[in-house]
């Protein structure tokens, strides 16, 4: 990026700029969706739901705004080390929510715990196997949002080392 570009209205640069645009709207998606819900669990009682700020979306709100951050940052100063650490944030909020989709029968006891307050405890083993969880939609929007982050911290760092041609 040349200097009169760095020089422009942040704004202008942005919506101009694809490369910042994914990593912006990739690092508010893990934002938002670690807010949503993470797991639903079918009950007899109706459907209960996991929030990702009852799970481990506390771990990849810190990571999505990390990455917003990181990538605003890489917009700005030169370097390789802020489109790095914008991919890295994002990877780690991809892996968190890929490793709870693979793992989500889990959390049907923690559900159904939170559900029964103060009646027992419940064996997570036959909980698994009774209630079968399956993963919400702030999961899926965390993973794609950790891997737009990831496009865009890989494209930002080449687009700093490759010259462009004009």
């Amino acid at each position: 990026m040349t200097e009169a570009e760095r020089s422009q209205p942040f704004a202008l640069g942005v919506v101009e700029d694809r490369l910042a645009l994914t990593g912006i709207l990739g690092a508010l998606a893990v934002v938002v969706g670690s807010a949503l819900p993470w797991a639903i669990v079918p009950t007899v009682l109706g459907t209960v739901t996991e929030t990702g700020l009852e799970a481990n979306g506390k771990l990849t709100l810190i990571a999505g705004v990390l990455a917003l951050v990181f990538v605003v940052a890489a917009l700005r100063l030169p370097g390789k080390d802020l489109p790095v650490a914008a991919a890295g944030a994002g990877f780690a909020a991809g892996g968190i929510a890929l490793a709870y989709v693979l793992d989500v029968r889990a959390s049907s006891a923690r559900v159904l715990a939170r559900l029964l307050e103060g009646r027992g405890t419940l064996d997570p083993g036959t909980v698994g196997t009774r209630f079968l969880a399956r993963p919400g939609v702030g999961t899926w929007v965390v993973l794609a949002g950790g891997l737009a982050v990831v496009v865009a911290g890989a494209g930002l760092l080449r687009r700093d080392r490759v010259p462009v041609r004009g």
